[in-house]
Order: structure tokens, then sequence, then C-alpha cells
């Protein structure tokens, strides 16, 4: 396809189908795929079409949206150390597109990802401080021999 009759719902479309298969990866393996990784799933399945670098920015910003919702389910079980991997990839990508964006040519998909990195930096926090608030209140109960309250048999079983 010619870069230049490439543009509109075509090029809106590859975004998506990267963003798809970044969070697919993400959830089958932790991993981000890079752009040419992209491109050799595409190429070992019949498509015919190379991403551009604004629709493979376009789809890691997406990305880091749609791994922010799975970190709020995970602090909804929550499970502190997925919702802080997923603070990781995201550390990844804003750092990825800051290097990436010498002439600000990517500004509005990166203020996007920092917006979603700072979501998810209030959710690590907030999930560290009622995961530490519920240990300190197991803690002491056993402290003062009591039985446990029902939330703090709930924090047992969960992963904070």
């Amino acid at each position: 396809t010619h870069h230049a009759l490439r543009g509109g719902s075509f090029s809106n479309s590859l975004e998506e189908w990267a963003e798809g298969l970044l969070l697919l990866e993400w959830v089958q393996s932790k991993h981000i795929m890079s752009k040419s990784q992209i491109l050799s799933y595409n190429v070992e399945n019949g498509f015919t079409f190379v991403l551009n670098n604004a629709e493979y920015i376009g789809a890691l910003s997406d990305f880091t949206g749609e791994i922010g919702r799975l970190a709020v389910a995970q602090a909804s079980k929550r499970n502190l150390e997925a919702v802080q991997e997923i603070h990781q990839a995201d550390l990844v990508v804003s750092n990825f597109i800051t290097l990436l964006n010498v002439t600000n040519q990517f500004g509005k998909k990166l203020e996007a990802v920092n917006t979603n990195l700072r979501k998810v930096e209030d959710i690590v926090f907030e999930l560290s401080m009622l995961c530490r608030g519920s240990r300190a209140g197991k803690q002491m109960s056993i402290a003062l021999d009591m039985p446990h309250s029902h939330t703090s048999q709930q924090v047992d079983q969960e992963e904070c």
C-alpha cells in the first residue's frame, strides 16, 4: 500500500489492529510487541500491510488505556503485583514515545499515555495503602488475640 494514499479509516483500522495485537500479546505473555514483531506476525499470517510509525505510536497509546482498564479489574481483586506490572508497561511505553517525540510529532499521543500512566500510578498508590491497612488491621487483631474479621479473612485469600 502506498503510504501517501493511506489515511483516514484504513490507517485508523491498522492502528486498531495493532492495538489488539499488543493487548493480546500482553495478556498472554506480559510482552509489548515491537513494530517489527507486529510485521513478523502479519507476514506469518498472510497479511501484507506494514504499520507506519504514527500507526504504531497510536496503537501503543491506545494500548495503555486498555491495560489501564485491566489494572482497574486487577485492583478490584486486590492483585497489587498485576497492577504494578501494568504500571511498568505504561512506564516503558511513556519512555519510548518520549524518546521518539523529539519534534513533538506525537505530543497528543504522549499526553494520553502519560494520563493513563498517572491513573495507574494512582491505582497502585491506593491499592498499596489498602493492602498495607488490611495487613496492619490483621496484625493488630492477632496481637490482641482477637478473631479475624470477615474483611481480614478475605484479604488472606487475596494477593495483598
